[in-house]
């Protein structure tokens, strides 16, 4: 048995094509769209670049430990450093009024500056590693920095205070903030100085740590293009299921049920030579003779009737009733004649007339 009406294949075929299309225009989009996505993309951000030597100089290590904003609390922590026994140096934050950071020491090696480091984490004071450029002390650039910073009261270390996710490493003097550029490494919270007031921040500094805010002109220009992708992708299915659901509605015998109304039945078959044959098929109530042979299959006659075309051809006949036999038929007029008066006459002349 196979299906006659194969339309609903077909539309199917037509969806599926439809929606590949889309789905291939989609993807070609997204890849004409990476390269102005990697033009747009941010560069990286310069404030904390990776410690460098420079090519004509040796660079210059130094280790930041506070920044603090009343200069009573820095004297008091450089003075505490320096009965430790510490190199400490005090100087003025460029561009912030008021704002002291103290720094240790001055090394042209790293290894001579892990030392010095494991022996102020000892004694109260986690630091940070500050690179400079130029050889000349204290008019430098800084390049990087890194590790948390703490602070220490007036008598002595003080423990270890909430640590920042970043802190700003030391910085030239204000007299050479002109010709040196700040790059530092910032964060968001601010780390508590000596005598608990807290470390504060430039505003420059600031606004370069901050992150830029997702504003309503990024998602109205799409948003990440990932997104746009799988929404397309989710609005083509969508569209293939309602247009389905929108054509088993309508045309119901395209898309629907099964049943034997839509398929071909064989009836009989018969062979009337070589490599031909007659078939009777059933569609749909209705009986068609076909002739096939290897290479085609035409239809010869539509037979409307239930009866078979060997039994219409034939004109009906009808039979002829069957006569009764003669001893019934005596019988029956024996009783006949017992139910009316005189019946030995009538005995006598019945069989007169019948001749008995």
């Amino acid at each position: 048995m196979s299906n006659i009406q194969a339309n609903a294949a077909y539309h199917l075929r037509v969806l599926v094509r439809v929606a590949l299309a889309m789905i291939i225009l989609l993807g070609t989009g997204l890849l004409w769209d990476l390269p102005a996505a990697a033009k747009s993309r941010p560069a990286s951000n310069p404030s904390s670049p990776r410690p460098t030597a420079t090519a004509d100089a040796a660079p210059i290590y130094s280790i930041q430990i506070a920044t603090l904003s009343k200069k009573t609390n820095a004297e008091s922590m450089f003075k505490t450093l320096t009965k430790l026994g510490y190199e400490a140096y005090l100087e003025p934050v460029p561009g912030a009024d008021g704002e002291y950071r103290i720094k240790v020491g001055k090394y042209n090696d790293l290894s001579d500056v892990h030392p010095v480091m494991a022996r102020l984490r000892k004694d109260g004071f986690p630091s940070v590693i500050a690179q400079h450029k130029e050889v000349a002390w204290p008019n430098t650039e800084v390049e990087t920095a890194s590790l948390p910073v703490s602070s220490a009261t007036a008598d002595g270390p003080a423990s270890p205070a909430p640590l920042a996710s970043g802190v700003e490493p030391a910085l030239a003097p204000a007299e050479e903030k002109t010709n040196s550029a700040q790059k530092t490494v910032s964060s968001k919270d601010s780390a508590v100085g000596a005598g608990g007031h807290a470390v504060k921040k430039t505003q420059e500094e600031a606004t370069a740590e901050a992150p830029a805010p997702v504003t309503e002109d990024y998602w109205a220009s799409g948003g990440p293009k990932i997104f746009q992708v799988v929404g397309a992708l989710a609005f083509v299915l969508t569209l293939i299921a309602g247009a389905y659901l929108l054509v088993k509605r309508l045309n119901p015998e395209r898309l629907g049920k099964r049943s034997k109304e839509r398929l071909m039945l064989a009836l009989d078959s018969m062979t009337v030579g070589d490599k031909k044959s007659l078939m009777l098929v059933e569609v749909s109530g209705d009986k068609y003779l076909l002739a096939s042979t290897p290479n085609d299959v035409c239809l010869l006659a539509k037979i409307e009737s239930a009866t078979p075309p060997w039994r219409s051809m034939a004109a009906p006949v009808e039979p002829a009733p069957a006569s009764p036999d003669f001893a019934t038929l005596l019988s029956l007029k024996k009783a006949e004649l017992s139910r009316v008066g005189g019946v030995g006459a009538k005995m006598r002349e019945q069989g007169k007339t019948i001749g008995l």
